[in-house]
């Protein structure tokens, strides 16, 4: 995926600021930013949850309805954040100078991966 017009690359320290506020725009825009803002206090993701597995101890109709929505809910979420992941990391290395790319961890945590690319450009505010 190649970047933007007007995107701005991560080449540099000087390009921190600029960088990270169009990840940060790009992360509100699907309600992902809480997840990555590294001036805020870490939020966990959310888990995939367990495979829905009726409780056969209470068959009746309305609870059996109740806990299939509840995981319905939980992985509504989960599909939510992953694809949020996905929007984030495909921005991430399409504006991410290669030689930078190369230097960072593989992690399923784009949080990660920023506080990472901050520690390698140190930037300059």
């Amino acid at each position: 995926m190649a970047a933007g017009a007007n995107e701005i690359i991560l080449r540099t320290s000087k390009d921190w600021d600029d960088w990270y506020e169009g990840v940060q725009m790009k992360a509100m825009a699907s309600n992902f930013q809480k997840y990555i803002d590294l001036d805020a206090p870490r939020i966990d993701p959310p888990m995939e949850p367990e495979p829905y597995q009726p409780n056969t101890a209470d068959l009746r109709l309305e609870v059996l309805h109740v806990q299939y929505y509840l995981y319905k809910q939980r992985m509504e979420t989960y599909k939510t954040y992953m694809k949020g992941v996905k929007e984030i990391y495909d921005h991430i290395f399409a504006t991410v100078d290669l030689r930078l790319c190369r230097a960072l961890t593989k992690t399923p945590d784009p949080r990660l991966t920023l506080e990472e690319l901050k520690e390698i450009i140190a930037p300059t505010k």
